[in-house]
Protein backbone atom coordinates (compact mmCIF):
# COMPACT_ATOMS: atom_id res chain seq x y z
CA UNK A 1 0.00 0.00 0.00
CA UNK A 2 1.64 3.39 -0.90
CA UNK A 3 2.28 5.48 2.08
CA UNK A 4 -0.42 7.57 3.23
CA UNK A 5 -3.37 5.35 1.86
CA UNK A 6 -4.23 4.47 5.63
CA UNK A 7 -4.93 7.75 6.47
CA UNK A 8 -6.73 8.61 3.36
CA UNK A 9 -9.20 5.48 3.25
CA UNK A 10 -9.90 6.94 7.24
CA UNK A 11 -10.57 10.31 6.33
CA UNK A 12 -12.82 9.10 3.85
CA UNK A 13 -14.77 6.76 5.72
CA UNK A 14 -17.93 7.64 7.31
CA UNK A 15 -17.81 9.01 10.63
CA UNK A 16 -20.23 6.51 12.37
CA UNK A 17 -17.79 4.03 11.16
CA UNK A 18 -14.82 5.29 12.25
CA UNK A 19 -16.04 5.87 15.84
CA UNK A 20 -16.88 2.30 16.03
CA UNK A 21 -13.43 1.10 15.09
CA UNK A 22 -12.01 3.30 18.20
CA UNK A 23 -14.26 2.01 20.11
CA UNK A 24 -13.01 -1.44 20.04
CA UNK A 25 -9.94 -1.03 19.45
CA UNK A 26 -10.00 0.64 23.11
CA UNK A 27 -11.97 -2.57 24.42
CA UNK A 28 -9.33 -4.88 22.53
CA UNK A 29 -6.72 -3.00 24.58
CA UNK A 30 -8.57 -3.42 27.98
CA UNK A 31 -9.31 -6.38 27.54
CA UNK A 32 -5.10 -7.49 26.78
CA UNK A 33 -3.94 -5.70 30.01
CA UNK A 34 -6.62 -7.91 31.99
CA UNK A 35 -5.68 -11.26 30.69
CA UNK A 36 -2.20 -10.14 31.65
CA UNK A 37 -2.43 -9.01 35.01
CA UNK A 38 -5.68 -10.11 36.20
CA UNK A 39 -7.65 -8.64 39.17
CA UNK A 40 -7.08 -10.44 42.32
CA UNK A 41 -10.81 -12.23 42.87
CA UNK A 42 -10.25 -10.92 46.83
CA UNK A 43 -10.81 -7.25 46.03
CA UNK A 44 -14.30 -8.04 44.52
CA UNK A 45 -17.37 -6.71 46.73
CA UNK A 46 -18.48 -9.87 47.64
CA UNK A 47 -14.77 -10.48 49.28
CA UNK A 48 -13.40 -7.87 50.70
CA UNK A 49 -13.66 -8.45 54.04
CA UNK A 50 -10.36 -7.91 56.29
CA UNK A 51 -8.96 -11.26 56.70
CA UNK A 52 -8.05 -13.21 59.96
CA UNK A 53 -4.97 -12.56 62.04
CA UNK A 54 -3.89 -16.09 60.93
CA UNK A 55 -4.54 -15.80 57.16
CA UNK A 56 -2.67 -12.75 57.37
CA UNK A 57 0.49 -13.93 58.88
CA UNK A 58 0.60 -16.96 56.89
CA UNK A 59 0.01 -15.47 53.43
CA UNK A 60 2.52 -16.60 50.79
CA UNK A 61 4.44 -13.36 49.41
CA UNK A 62 3.32 -12.85 45.48
CA UNK A 63 5.68 -13.04 42.76
CA UNK A 64 5.73 -10.19 40.61
CA UNK A 65 6.27 -10.63 37.02
CA UNK A 66 8.88 -8.22 35.15
CA UNK A 67 7.55 -4.76 34.78
CA UNK A 68 4.31 -5.58 36.72
CA UNK A 69 3.13 -4.35 39.65
CA UNK A 70 1.42 -6.82 42.01
CA UNK A 71 -1.94 -5.68 43.52
CA UNK A 72 -1.95 -4.43 47.25
CA UNK A 73 -2.66 -7.08 49.57
CA UNK A 74 -4.68 -6.38 52.69
CA UNK A 75 -2.56 -4.87 55.70
CA UNK A 76 -0.89 -7.64 57.43
CA UNK A 77 -1.17 -7.56 61.30
CA UNK A 78 1.84 -7.02 63.11
CA UNK A 79 2.81 -9.48 65.15
CA UNK A 80 4.87 -9.01 68.16
CA UNK A 81 6.35 -12.19 69.10
CA UNK A 82 7.32 -12.02 73.09
CA UNK A 83 6.22 -9.08 75.38
CA UNK A 84 4.81 -8.82 78.96
CA UNK A 85 1.38 -8.33 79.21
CA UNK A 86 -0.32 -5.53 81.55
CA UNK A 87 -2.79 -7.61 83.73
CA UNK A 88 -5.74 -5.85 82.59
CA UNK A 89 -5.08 -6.39 78.98
CA UNK A 90 -4.43 -10.13 79.99
CA UNK A 91 -7.49 -10.32 81.90
CA UNK A 92 -9.61 -8.11 78.57
CA UNK A 93 -8.50 -11.19 76.75
CA UNK A 94 -9.47 -13.59 79.51
CA UNK A 95 -6.05 -15.16 80.23
CA UNK A 96 -5.28 -16.09 83.71
CA UNK A 97 -1.61 -15.11 85.50
CA UNK A 98 0.30 -18.38 85.67
CA UNK A 99 0.03 -20.52 89.07
CA UNK A 100 2.71 -20.18 91.13
CA UNK A 101 3.82 -22.99 92.79
CA UNK A 102 4.58 -22.35 96.59
CA UNK A 103 6.73 -24.26 98.85
CA UNK A 104 5.19 -26.53 101.70
CA UNK A 105 6.44 -23.66 103.88
CA UNK A 106 5.17 -20.90 102.50
CA UNK A 107 1.56 -22.82 102.01
CA UNK A 108 1.23 -23.18 105.98
CA UNK A 109 2.30 -19.89 106.53
CA UNK A 110 0.40 -17.67 104.62
CA UNK A 111 -2.58 -20.40 106.15
CA UNK A 112 -1.26 -19.51 109.50
CA UNK A 113 -1.42 -15.68 108.90
CA UNK A 114 -4.75 -15.65 107.00
CA UNK A 115 -5.92 -17.50 110.28
CA UNK A 116 -4.56 -14.34 112.53
CA UNK A 117 -6.25 -11.82 109.90
CA UNK A 118 -9.83 -13.34 109.97
CA UNK A 119 -9.72 -13.68 113.17
CA UNK A 120 -11.15 -11.03 115.62
CA UNK A 121 -9.72 -10.01 119.14
CA UNK A 122 -9.96 -8.16 122.11
CA UNK A 123 -7.17 -7.58 124.60
CA UNK A 124 -7.44 -5.16 127.73
CA UNK A 125 -3.91 -5.28 129.49
CA UNK A 126 -1.82 -2.49 131.40
CA UNK A 127 1.75 -3.62 132.46
CA UNK A 128 1.12 -7.36 131.75
CA UNK A 129 3.80 -9.54 131.13
CA UNK A 130 4.28 -10.16 126.96
CA UNK A 131 3.89 -14.03 128.14
CA UNK A 132 0.45 -13.39 129.60
CA UNK A 133 -0.59 -11.83 125.98
CA UNK A 134 1.15 -15.02 124.68
CA UNK A 135 -1.25 -17.42 126.83
CA UNK A 136 -4.42 -15.49 125.98
CA UNK A 137 -4.30 -15.13 122.45
CA UNK A 138 -3.42 -19.25 122.57
CA UNK A 139 -6.15 -20.36 125.19
CA UNK A 140 -9.08 -17.72 123.97
CA UNK A 141 -8.36 -18.02 120.13
CA UNK A 142 -6.49 -21.05 119.45
CA UNK A 143 -3.58 -18.74 117.73
CA UNK A 144 -0.13 -20.40 117.83
CA UNK A 145 2.18 -17.78 119.63
CA UNK A 146 5.52 -18.25 121.19
CA UNK A 147 8.40 -16.20 122.72
CA UNK A 148 11.55 -15.94 121.09
CA UNK A 149 13.39 -16.61 124.26
CA UNK A 150 16.73 -16.64 123.79
CA UNK A 151 16.59 -13.61 121.89
CA UNK A 152 13.69 -11.76 123.84
CA UNK A 153 14.31 -10.68 127.50
CA UNK A 154 10.96 -11.66 128.45
CA UNK A 155 11.34 -9.72 131.79
CA UNK A 156 12.17 -6.59 130.31
CA UNK A 157 8.54 -6.44 127.60
CA UNK A 158 4.84 -5.51 128.67
CA UNK A 159 2.20 -4.84 127.54
CA UNK A 160 -0.33 -1.88 127.94
CA UNK A 161 -2.87 -2.08 124.99
CA UNK A 162 -6.62 -2.07 125.48
CA UNK A 163 -8.88 -2.71 121.92
CA UNK A 164 -12.36 -4.18 120.98
CA UNK A 165 -12.55 -6.77 117.94
CA UNK A 166 -9.71 -5.74 115.88
CA UNK A 167 -7.81 -8.41 113.41
CA UNK A 168 -5.31 -10.19 115.30
CA UNK A 169 -2.58 -9.78 112.95
CA UNK A 170 -3.46 -5.80 113.43
CA UNK A 171 -3.27 -6.01 116.99
CA UNK A 172 0.34 -7.60 116.92
CA UNK A 173 1.85 -6.22 115.23
CA UNK A 174 0.86 -2.77 116.43
CA UNK A 175 1.90 -4.50 119.89
CA UNK A 176 5.48 -5.77 118.91
CA UNK A 177 6.31 -2.02 116.96
CA UNK A 178 5.74 -0.35 120.29
CA UNK A 179 7.71 -3.20 121.64
CA UNK A 180 10.63 -2.70 119.17
CA UNK A 181 9.50 -6.19 118.43
CA UNK A 182 9.12 -8.27 115.30
CA UNK A 183 8.12 -11.74 114.17
CA UNK A 184 8.38 -14.84 112.21
CA UNK A 185 6.27 -17.98 111.04
CA UNK A 186 7.91 -20.98 111.31
CA UNK A 187 7.59 -23.95 108.77
CA UNK A 188 4.79 -25.42 111.59
CA UNK A 189 2.71 -22.34 111.54
CA UNK A 190 3.83 -21.15 114.69
CA UNK A 191 4.31 -17.22 115.21
CA UNK A 192 7.33 -16.45 116.68
CA UNK A 193 8.23 -13.07 118.78
CA UNK A 194 11.17 -11.90 118.32
CA UNK A 195 14.05 -9.57 117.75
CA UNK A 196 13.90 -7.39 114.26
CA UNK A 197 17.66 -8.46 113.81
CA UNK A 198 16.53 -12.28 114.29
CA UNK A 199 13.67 -11.59 111.94
CA UNK A 200 16.04 -10.29 109.57
CA UNK A 201 18.13 -13.51 110.30
CA UNK A 202 15.32 -15.87 110.00
CA UNK A 203 14.57 -14.53 106.45
CA UNK A 204 18.01 -14.42 105.07
CA UNK A 205 18.02 -18.41 105.97
CA UNK A 206 15.13 -19.22 104.20
CA UNK A 207 16.25 -16.86 100.93
CA UNK A 208 17.89 -19.30 98.59
CA UNK A 209 21.39 -19.60 99.30
CA UNK A 210 23.82 -18.55 96.43
CA UNK A 211 26.79 -19.43 96.09
CA UNK A 212 30.54 -17.04 96.06
CA UNK A 213 30.70 -17.83 91.95
CA UNK A 214 26.54 -16.92 91.54
CA UNK A 215 26.69 -13.82 93.77
CA UNK A 216 30.10 -12.27 91.52
CA UNK A 217 28.09 -13.00 88.30
CA UNK A 218 25.02 -11.18 89.01
CA UNK A 219 27.61 -8.17 90.66
CA UNK A 220 29.15 -8.22 87.75
CA UNK A 221 26.15 -8.56 84.86
CA UNK A 222 24.49 -5.07 86.94
CA UNK A 223 27.44 -3.78 86.66
CA UNK A 224 27.95 -4.34 83.14
CA UNK A 225 25.57 -0.76 81.99
CA UNK A 226 28.96 0.08 79.88
CA UNK A 227 31.30 -2.47 77.82
CA UNK A 228 35.00 -2.27 79.06
CA UNK A 229 36.02 -1.40 75.47
CA UNK A 230 33.94 1.90 75.47
CA UNK A 231 35.82 2.78 78.92
CA UNK A 232 38.34 5.88 78.44
CA UNK A 233 41.91 4.87 79.85
CA UNK A 234 43.28 6.22 82.61
CA UNK A 235 45.24 8.85 81.07
CA UNK A 236 42.44 9.78 79.16
CA UNK A 237 40.30 10.28 82.14
CA UNK A 238 42.74 12.59 83.81
CA UNK A 239 43.11 14.71 80.32
CA UNK A 240 39.58 15.04 80.80
CA UNK A 241 39.66 15.94 84.49
CA UNK A 242 42.40 18.27 84.43
CA UNK A 243 41.68 20.36 81.60
CA UNK A 244 41.65 23.77 81.96
CA UNK A 245 42.21 23.64 86.28
CA UNK A 246 44.32 25.70 87.42
CA UNK A 247 46.01 26.73 90.85
CA UNK A 248 47.57 29.15 93.30
CA UNK A 249 49.67 28.31 96.02
CA UNK A 250 52.28 28.78 98.48
CA UNK A 251 53.85 25.82 99.39
CA UNK A 252 56.99 25.50 101.16
CA UNK A 253 59.40 23.49 102.46
CA UNK A 254 57.00 20.75 103.37
CA UNK A 255 57.28 16.80 103.25
CA UNK A 256 56.13 15.30 99.75
CA UNK A 257 53.08 13.66 101.21
CA UNK A 258 51.22 16.78 102.76
CA UNK A 259 52.60 19.25 99.66
CA UNK A 260 50.89 16.90 97.40
CA UNK A 261 47.53 16.67 99.27
CA UNK A 262 47.60 20.62 99.92
CA UNK A 263 48.01 21.35 96.08
CA UNK A 264 45.04 18.67 95.59
CA UNK A 265 42.87 20.35 98.13
CA UNK A 266 43.53 23.76 96.46
CA UNK A 267 42.99 21.88 92.86
CA UNK A 268 39.14 20.63 94.00
CA UNK A 269 40.81 16.95 94.14
CA UNK A 270 40.26 14.51 96.49
CA UNK A 271 43.45 11.87 97.31
CA UNK A 272 41.88 8.96 98.67
CA UNK A 273 44.39 6.55 99.50
CA UNK A 274 48.10 5.99 98.74
CA UNK A 275 49.49 2.72 97.69
CA UNK A 276 51.35 0.55 100.11
CA UNK A 277 54.49 1.33 97.25
CA UNK A 278 54.12 5.01 97.29
CA UNK A 279 54.23 5.50 100.57
CA UNK A 280 57.02 4.04 101.10
CA UNK A 281 58.43 5.72 98.22
CA UNK A 282 57.18 9.23 99.82
CA UNK A 283 58.33 8.23 102.98
CA UNK A 284 62.29 9.11 101.44
CA UNK A 285 61.18 11.88 99.00
CA UNK A 286 62.78 15.05 100.01
CA UNK A 287 60.80 18.22 100.95
CA UNK A 288 58.97 20.22 98.85
CA UNK A 289 57.65 23.88 97.34
CA UNK A 290 55.20 25.01 94.96
CA UNK A 291 54.74 28.69 94.89
CA UNK A 292 52.76 30.88 92.25
CA UNK A 293 49.48 31.76 90.75
CA UNK A 294 47.30 30.21 88.17
CA UNK A 295 49.58 27.12 87.95
CA UNK A 296 47.83 24.12 85.72
CA UNK A 297 47.42 21.89 87.96
CA UNK A 298 48.44 18.29 86.06
CA UNK A 299 51.65 19.47 85.51
CA UNK A 300 51.68 21.20 88.57
CA UNK A 301 51.40 18.05 90.56
CA UNK A 302 53.30 16.02 88.09
CA UNK A 303 56.54 18.38 88.92
CA UNK A 304 55.96 17.01 92.74
CA UNK A 305 55.34 13.23 91.85
CA UNK A 306 57.47 12.26 89.12
CA UNK A 307 61.08 13.08 91.05
CA UNK A 308 59.98 9.90 93.45
CA UNK A 309 58.91 7.76 90.81
CA UNK A 310 55.01 8.54 91.94
CA UNK A 311 51.85 9.25 89.73
CA UNK A 312 48.20 9.84 90.02
CA UNK A 313 45.97 6.90 89.04
CA UNK A 314 42.47 9.40 88.59
CA UNK A 315 39.56 6.98 88.50
CA UNK A 316 36.63 8.84 88.73
CA UNK A 317 34.90 12.38 89.47
CA UNK A 318 37.54 14.33 91.53
CA UNK A 319 38.98 11.14 93.63
CA UNK A 320 42.06 9.49 93.27
CA UNK A 321 44.73 7.92 94.41
CA UNK A 322 48.69 8.06 94.44
CA UNK A 323 50.63 4.83 92.91
CA UNK A 324 54.07 4.41 92.04
CA UNK A 325 55.26 4.43 87.75
CA UNK A 326 55.37 0.94 88.38
CA UNK A 327 52.00 0.47 88.89
CA UNK A 328 50.46 2.75 86.92
CA UNK A 329 52.24 0.60 83.68
CA UNK A 330 51.00 -2.20 84.78
CA UNK A 331 47.64 -1.09 85.08
CA UNK A 332 47.85 0.50 82.17
CA UNK A 333 48.72 -3.08 80.17
CA UNK A 334 45.88 -4.72 81.67
CA UNK A 335 43.58 -1.88 80.73
CA UNK A 336 44.79 -2.42 77.00
CA UNK A 337 44.76 -6.48 77.24
CA UNK A 338 40.82 -5.89 79.15
CA UNK A 339 40.05 -3.95 75.87
CA UNK A 340 41.30 -6.05 73.56
CA UNK A 341 39.25 -9.33 75.45
CA UNK A 342 36.05 -6.95 75.13
CA UNK A 343 36.44 -6.82 71.46
CA UNK A 344 36.39 -10.75 71.39
CA UNK A 345 33.51 -10.63 73.46
CA UNK A 346 31.54 -8.35 71.65
CA UNK A 347 32.15 -10.35 68.31
CA UNK A 348 30.75 -13.56 69.95
CA UNK A 349 28.17 -11.86 72.18
CA UNK A 350 26.64 -9.98 68.77
CA UNK A 351 26.95 -13.25 66.90
CA UNK A 352 24.99 -15.33 70.01
CA UNK A 353 22.23 -12.28 70.20
CA UNK A 354 21.53 -12.98 66.33
CA UNK A 355 20.60 -16.25 66.06
CA UNK A 356 16.88 -17.20 65.51
CA UNK A 357 14.39 -18.19 68.24
CA UNK A 358 10.76 -18.74 68.34
CA UNK A 359 8.88 -18.08 71.64
CA UNK A 360 5.61 -20.29 71.94
CA UNK A 361 2.33 -19.93 74.27
CA UNK A 362 0.03 -17.54 75.66
CA UNK A 363 0.59 -17.47 79.19
CA UNK A 364 4.46 -17.78 80.15
CA UNK A 365 6.03 -17.38 83.27
CA UNK A 366 9.67 -16.37 83.32
CA UNK A 367 10.82 -20.14 83.53
CA UNK A 368 8.91 -21.27 80.84
CA UNK A 369 10.46 -18.26 78.64
CA UNK A 370 14.03 -19.12 79.79
CA UNK A 371 13.53 -23.11 79.57
CA UNK A 372 12.79 -22.27 75.09
CA UNK A 373 15.43 -20.71 74.98
CA UNK A 374 17.48 -22.90 76.70
CA UNK A 375 15.97 -25.93 74.27
CA UNK A 376 16.50 -23.74 70.97
CA UNK A 377 19.66 -21.88 71.46
CA UNK A 378 21.61 -25.02 72.99
CA UNK A 379 22.76 -23.01 75.67
CA UNK A 380 22.28 -23.07 79.46
CA UNK A 381 20.06 -20.27 80.79
CA UNK A 382 20.50 -19.89 84.54
CA UNK A 383 17.58 -18.53 86.28
CA UNK A 384 18.56 -16.17 89.60
CA UNK A 385 15.87 -17.61 92.52
CA UNK A 386 14.79 -14.05 92.93
CA UNK A 387 13.01 -14.11 89.83
CA UNK A 388 11.88 -17.65 89.41
CA UNK A 389 8.12 -17.13 90.76
CA UNK A 390 7.94 -13.43 89.13
CA UNK A 391 4.02 -13.06 88.90
CA UNK A 392 3.92 -12.19 85.29
CA UNK A 393 1.81 -12.86 81.80
CA UNK A 394 4.12 -13.32 79.40
CA UNK A 395 2.32 -13.34 75.87
CA UNK A 396 4.19 -14.88 72.53
CA UNK A 397 2.61 -15.97 69.07
CA UNK A 398 5.81 -18.34 67.56
CA UNK A 399 7.16 -15.41 65.69
CA UNK A 400 10.79 -15.40 64.85
CA UNK A 401 13.11 -13.30 66.93
CA UNK A 402 16.86 -13.18 67.98
CA UNK A 403 17.72 -14.37 71.06
CA UNK A 404 18.89 -10.64 71.69
CA UNK A 405 15.42 -9.41 70.65
CA UNK A 406 14.07 -11.76 73.27
CA UNK A 407 15.99 -11.26 76.41
CA UNK A 408 16.26 -7.25 75.56
CA UNK A 409 12.47 -7.84 75.90
CA UNK A 410 12.77 -9.55 79.20
CA UNK A 411 15.39 -6.99 80.33
CA UNK A 412 12.58 -4.10 79.55
CA UNK A 413 9.44 -5.49 80.89
CA UNK A 414 10.83 -7.59 83.98
CA UNK A 415 13.05 -6.67 86.08
CA UNK A 416 15.95 -8.18 85.50
CA UNK A 417 19.08 -7.67 83.85
CA UNK A 418 20.67 -10.22 81.63
CA UNK A 419 24.22 -11.19 80.50
CA UNK A 420 26.14 -13.94 78.32
CA UNK A 421 29.21 -14.59 80.64
CA UNK A 422 31.69 -17.46 81.14
CA UNK A 423 30.74 -19.21 84.60
CA UNK A 424 33.37 -17.85 86.21
CA UNK A 425 34.60 -19.04 90.39
CA UNK A 426 35.80 -15.96 91.79
CA UNK A 427 38.03 -18.56 94.01
CA UNK A 428 39.59 -20.37 91.14
CA UNK A 429 39.33 -17.95 88.05
CA UNK A 430 39.34 -20.11 84.90
CA UNK A 431 37.83 -20.53 81.20
CA UNK A 432 34.44 -22.03 81.30
CA UNK A 433 31.37 -22.21 78.77
CA UNK A 434 28.87 -19.15 78.20
CA UNK A 435 26.00 -19.11 80.25
CA UNK A 436 23.09 -16.77 79.62
CA UNK A 437 22.06 -15.33 83.05
CA UNK A 438 18.71 -13.44 84.32
CA UNK A 439 19.18 -11.59 87.24
CA UNK A 440 17.60 -9.64 89.35
CA UNK A 441 17.76 -6.13 89.08
CA UNK A 442 18.00 -5.01 92.23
Amino acid sequence: MPPGTGIAILTGMNPRILVVLVLAAALALLLALRLRNPVNAESSPENSAPRSKETSAASPSVIEEPGVKAPASPAAVKLHGLRLLAREEAEARGWAAPVLVKTPAEIIGEATWQKWAATPISINLTDAPLADLVADLMQRYGLLAKIDEEYVDVESHTVTFRVEELAADQAVDLILKMADLAWFVDTQGTLWITTKDRAREIAAERAPVLSKAVQFTASCIRGSGRSTKDQPSLAERRAAWMKGRTVTVSIANKPLLEAVEELARAGGLEIYSWSEAAQKAVALAPIASVIGENLPLDATLESLLAPAGLGLDLWGGDRGQIETRAELEAFEEWEKFAKECAKEEAKERAAFSARKVRIEGKVLTLKAVAAQLEAQLGERVIVMPALENIHAVWEADGLEQTAGEVLDILGRDAPLDWGWMLELDPDEPKEGPRLIWLVNRS
